[in-house]
């Protein structure tokens, strides 16, 4: 089991949401400043479960909208 801190893991659920909406591995990496092979798991994760909700894309749009 991995323990992480809040920011931590605030991080990694914001990174789930943003690739679950198709935004670049890139640009999550920039935002989130996680690892590209983290990314790349958590994407591979994804494509395997396959579901996106409209709470994903809804989490997302405020997370722009926000200002981060």
């Amino acid at each position: 089991m991995i323990f992480m801190n809040n920011t931590t893991k605030a991080k990694y659920d914001m990174a789930e949401k943003m690739l679950k909406v198709d935004i670049s591995l890139e640009e999550v990496a920039l935002m989130t400043e996680l690892p590209m092979e983290t990314l790349k798991k958590i994407q591979h994760d994804i494509q395997k479960d396959g579901l996106v909700t409209r709470h994903d894309v809804k989490d997302v749009m405020l997370y722009f909208f926000q200002g981060f």
